[in-house]
Protein backbone atom coordinates (compact mmCIF):
# COMPACT_ATOMS: atom_id res chain seq x y z
CA UNK A 1 0.00 0.00 0.00
CA UNK A 2 1.27 3.49 -0.80
CA UNK A 3 0.13 6.94 -1.74
CA UNK A 4 -0.11 5.96 -5.40
CA UNK A 5 -2.45 3.04 -4.68
CA UNK A 6 -4.69 4.49 -2.04
CA UNK A 7 -5.99 7.96 -1.45
CA UNK A 8 -4.51 10.16 1.17
CA UNK A 9 -7.03 9.94 4.03
CA UNK A 10 -7.80 13.15 5.85
CA UNK A 11 -10.87 14.60 7.53
CA UNK A 12 -13.63 15.82 5.22
CA UNK A 13 -14.35 19.55 5.24
CA UNK A 14 -17.15 21.62 3.76
CA UNK A 15 -16.56 24.60 1.51
CA UNK A 16 -19.33 27.16 1.05
CA UNK A 17 -19.70 28.36 -2.54
CA UNK A 18 -20.93 31.80 -3.52
CA UNK A 19 -22.58 30.59 -6.73
CA UNK A 20 -24.00 27.08 -6.25
CA UNK A 21 -25.06 25.11 -9.31
CA UNK A 22 -28.11 23.65 -7.56
CA UNK A 23 -29.98 24.31 -4.34
CA UNK A 24 -26.92 22.99 -2.51
CA UNK A 25 -25.01 25.75 -0.75
CA UNK A 26 -21.90 23.77 0.15
CA UNK A 27 -19.57 21.41 -1.68
CA UNK A 28 -17.58 18.68 -0.01
CA UNK A 29 -13.91 18.63 -0.88
CA UNK A 30 -13.33 14.88 -1.16
CA UNK A 31 -10.09 14.57 0.84
CA UNK A 32 -11.38 11.51 2.66
CA UNK A 33 -13.57 10.00 -0.05
CA UNK A 34 -12.48 6.61 -1.36
CA UNK A 35 -15.61 5.55 -3.23
CA UNK A 36 -15.07 5.68 -7.00
CA UNK A 37 -18.72 6.42 -7.82
CA UNK A 38 -18.89 9.25 -5.31
CA UNK A 39 -15.65 10.75 -6.59
CA UNK A 40 -16.94 10.59 -10.17
CA UNK A 41 -20.15 12.34 -9.12
CA UNK A 42 -18.31 15.07 -7.22
CA UNK A 43 -15.95 15.62 -10.14
CA UNK A 44 -18.87 15.79 -12.60
CA UNK A 45 -20.57 18.46 -10.47
CA UNK A 46 -17.34 20.43 -10.18
CA UNK A 47 -16.75 20.32 -13.93
CA UNK A 48 -20.31 21.51 -14.58
CA UNK A 49 -19.82 24.46 -12.28
CA UNK A 50 -16.42 25.35 -13.72
CA UNK A 51 -17.88 25.57 -17.23
CA UNK A 52 -19.39 28.91 -16.25
CA UNK A 53 -17.18 29.83 -13.27
CA UNK A 54 -13.72 28.77 -14.39
CA UNK A 55 -11.89 30.76 -11.71
CA UNK A 56 -13.95 29.57 -8.74
CA UNK A 57 -11.08 28.48 -6.52
CA UNK A 58 -13.18 26.33 -4.20
CA UNK A 59 -14.54 24.26 -7.08
CA UNK A 60 -11.07 24.04 -8.60
CA UNK A 61 -9.89 22.58 -5.29
CA UNK A 62 -12.80 20.15 -5.33
CA UNK A 63 -12.09 19.02 -8.88
CA UNK A 64 -8.36 18.86 -8.17
CA UNK A 65 -8.56 16.74 -5.05
CA UNK A 66 -11.23 14.46 -6.55
CA UNK A 67 -8.94 13.93 -9.54
CA UNK A 68 -6.01 13.37 -7.14
CA UNK A 69 -7.96 10.65 -5.35
CA UNK A 70 -8.86 9.02 -8.67
CA UNK A 71 -5.21 9.21 -9.71
CA UNK A 72 -4.33 7.39 -6.49
CA UNK A 73 -6.61 4.62 -7.77
CA UNK A 74 -4.70 4.73 -11.07
CA UNK A 75 -7.70 5.92 -13.08
CA UNK A 76 -6.46 6.78 -16.57
CA UNK A 77 -5.87 10.50 -17.13
CA UNK A 78 -6.70 11.47 -13.55
CA UNK A 79 -3.19 12.54 -12.58
CA UNK A 80 -2.93 15.01 -15.47
CA UNK A 81 -6.40 16.35 -14.64
CA UNK A 82 -5.38 16.77 -11.00
CA UNK A 83 -2.31 18.74 -12.02
CA UNK A 84 -4.41 21.02 -14.22
CA UNK A 85 -7.02 21.84 -11.60
CA UNK A 86 -4.62 22.13 -8.67
CA UNK A 87 -2.11 24.23 -10.60
CA UNK A 88 -4.82 26.76 -11.37
CA UNK A 89 -6.11 26.66 -7.78
CA UNK A 90 -2.64 27.37 -6.39
CA UNK A 91 -2.18 30.24 -8.85
CA UNK A 92 -5.39 31.80 -7.53
CA UNK A 93 -4.57 31.00 -3.90
CA UNK A 94 -0.74 30.91 -3.72
CA UNK A 95 -0.51 30.84 0.07
CA UNK A 96 -2.51 27.61 0.42
CA UNK A 97 0.19 25.13 1.44
CA UNK A 98 -2.13 22.11 1.45
CA UNK A 99 -3.22 22.70 -2.15
CA UNK A 100 0.42 23.09 -3.13
CA UNK A 101 1.22 19.78 -1.43
CA UNK A 102 -1.60 18.05 -3.30
CA UNK A 103 -0.26 19.57 -6.52
CA UNK A 104 3.17 18.16 -5.73
CA UNK A 105 1.68 14.72 -5.16
CA UNK A 106 -0.32 15.01 -8.40
CA UNK A 107 2.85 15.84 -10.33
CA UNK A 108 4.54 12.78 -8.84
CA UNK A 109 1.65 10.58 -9.97
CA UNK A 110 1.76 12.19 -13.41
CA UNK A 111 5.40 11.13 -13.50
CA UNK A 112 4.38 7.62 -12.51
CA UNK A 113 1.83 7.53 -15.33
CA UNK A 114 4.04 8.99 -18.06
CA UNK A 115 5.22 6.71 -20.87
CA UNK A 116 8.51 8.56 -21.33
CA UNK A 117 11.42 8.50 -18.90
CA UNK A 118 12.24 12.18 -19.41
CA UNK A 119 8.66 13.15 -18.55
CA UNK A 120 8.66 10.84 -15.55
CA UNK A 121 11.72 12.52 -14.06
CA UNK A 122 10.57 16.03 -15.00
CA UNK A 123 7.16 15.61 -13.38
CA UNK A 124 8.59 14.05 -10.23
CA UNK A 125 11.07 16.92 -9.89
CA UNK A 126 8.24 19.44 -10.30
CA UNK A 127 6.32 17.57 -7.64
CA UNK A 128 9.21 17.56 -5.20
CA UNK A 129 9.78 21.28 -5.72
CA UNK A 130 6.11 21.96 -4.98
CA UNK A 131 6.15 19.73 -1.90
CA UNK A 132 9.29 21.37 -0.49
CA UNK A 133 7.78 24.79 -1.14
CA UNK A 134 4.58 23.75 0.65
CA UNK A 135 6.53 22.63 3.72
CA UNK A 136 8.51 25.87 3.68
CA UNK A 137 5.25 27.83 3.63
CA UNK A 138 3.69 25.89 6.50
CA UNK A 139 6.20 23.58 8.21
CA UNK A 140 3.84 22.72 11.08
CA UNK A 141 0.98 21.60 8.84
CA UNK A 142 0.56 17.87 9.46
CA UNK A 143 -1.28 17.22 6.21
CA UNK A 144 1.49 18.87 4.22
CA UNK A 145 4.21 16.98 6.08
CA UNK A 146 2.41 13.66 5.69
CA UNK A 147 1.85 14.11 1.95
CA UNK A 148 5.49 15.03 1.36
CA UNK A 149 6.61 12.12 3.52
CA UNK A 150 4.41 9.68 1.62
CA UNK A 151 5.55 10.84 -1.81
CA UNK A 152 9.20 10.86 -0.74
CA UNK A 153 8.95 7.40 0.82
CA UNK A 154 7.64 5.81 -2.37
CA UNK A 155 10.12 7.33 -4.80
CA UNK A 156 12.99 5.27 -6.25
CA UNK A 157 16.36 5.54 -4.50
CA UNK A 158 17.74 7.70 -7.34
CA UNK A 159 15.79 10.67 -5.95
CA UNK A 160 17.46 10.37 -2.51
CA UNK A 161 14.31 11.28 -0.57
CA UNK A 162 14.18 8.59 2.12
CA UNK A 163 15.70 10.92 4.74
CA UNK A 164 13.03 13.50 3.94
CA UNK A 165 10.35 10.85 4.35
CA UNK A 166 11.83 9.81 7.69
CA UNK A 167 11.95 13.39 8.97
CA UNK A 168 8.37 14.12 7.89
CA UNK A 169 7.02 10.93 9.45
CA UNK A 170 8.94 11.58 12.67
CA UNK A 171 7.51 15.10 12.81
CA UNK A 172 4.02 13.71 12.25
CA UNK A 173 4.30 11.00 14.91
CA UNK A 174 5.97 13.31 17.44
CA UNK A 175 3.15 15.83 17.05
CA UNK A 176 0.60 13.06 17.51
CA UNK A 177 2.37 11.90 20.67
CA UNK A 178 2.27 15.51 21.91
CA UNK A 179 -1.51 15.59 21.58
CA UNK A 180 -2.21 16.64 18.00
CA UNK A 181 -5.40 15.09 16.60
CA UNK A 182 -4.55 12.86 13.66
CA UNK A 183 -6.24 10.05 11.76
CA UNK A 184 -5.33 6.74 13.49
CA UNK A 185 -4.89 4.93 10.18
CA UNK A 186 -2.55 7.63 8.95
CA UNK A 187 -0.61 7.44 12.21
CA UNK A 188 -0.27 3.68 11.85
CA UNK A 189 1.02 4.16 8.31
CA UNK A 190 3.65 6.64 9.49
CA UNK A 191 4.86 4.32 12.25
CA UNK A 192 4.95 1.33 9.91
CA UNK A 193 7.01 3.16 7.32
CA UNK A 194 9.37 4.46 9.99
CA UNK A 195 9.78 0.83 10.98
CA UNK A 196 10.66 -0.13 7.41
CA UNK A 197 13.18 2.71 7.20
CA UNK A 198 14.77 1.63 10.49
CA UNK A 199 14.88 -1.95 9.25
CA UNK A 200 16.66 -0.85 6.07
CA UNK A 201 19.16 0.98 8.28
CA UNK A 202 19.66 -2.25 10.28
CA UNK A 203 18.28 -0.63 13.44
CA UNK A 204 16.30 -3.67 14.50
CA UNK A 205 15.31 -2.44 17.95
CA UNK A 206 13.99 0.87 16.58
CA UNK A 207 12.10 -0.97 13.84
CA UNK A 208 10.40 -3.20 16.41
CA UNK A 209 9.37 -0.14 18.43
CA UNK A 210 7.86 1.57 15.40
CA UNK A 211 6.01 -1.58 14.35
CA UNK A 212 4.58 -1.90 17.86
CA UNK A 213 3.41 1.71 17.71
CA UNK A 214 1.78 1.07 14.34
CA UNK A 215 -0.23 -1.78 15.83
CA UNK A 216 -1.31 0.37 18.77
CA UNK A 217 -2.27 3.36 16.63
CA UNK A 218 -4.89 1.51 14.58
CA UNK A 219 -5.11 -2.18 15.56
CA UNK A 220 -7.56 -3.18 12.81
CA UNK A 221 -5.81 -1.37 9.98
CA UNK A 222 -3.87 -2.90 7.12
CA UNK A 223 -0.80 -1.08 8.43
CA UNK A 224 -1.11 -2.85 11.78
CA UNK A 225 -1.35 -6.19 9.99
CA UNK A 226 1.73 -5.41 7.92
CA UNK A 227 3.58 -4.35 11.06
CA UNK A 228 2.63 -7.62 12.74
CA UNK A 229 3.98 -9.60 9.79
CA UNK A 230 7.19 -7.56 9.78
CA UNK A 231 7.80 -8.44 13.43
CA UNK A 232 7.62 -12.20 12.84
Amino acid sequence: MNIYQYPVKVAMILITTLTPITCTTAQEIPNGVTDRHKLDTILHNAKSHLLTHENDVEWLKTAGIASHQLASMKVAGASDNAVGYLKKATELEPDNAEMLAYLGSAYAMAGRDSSFVVNKVSNVNKGLAALDKAVKKDPSNLTVRFIRGSVSYNLPAMFSRKTTAENDYLFFTNEAESGAQVDPNRLAEAYYKLGKIAEEQKRKSAAETFYTQAKKASPQSDWAQQADKAMK
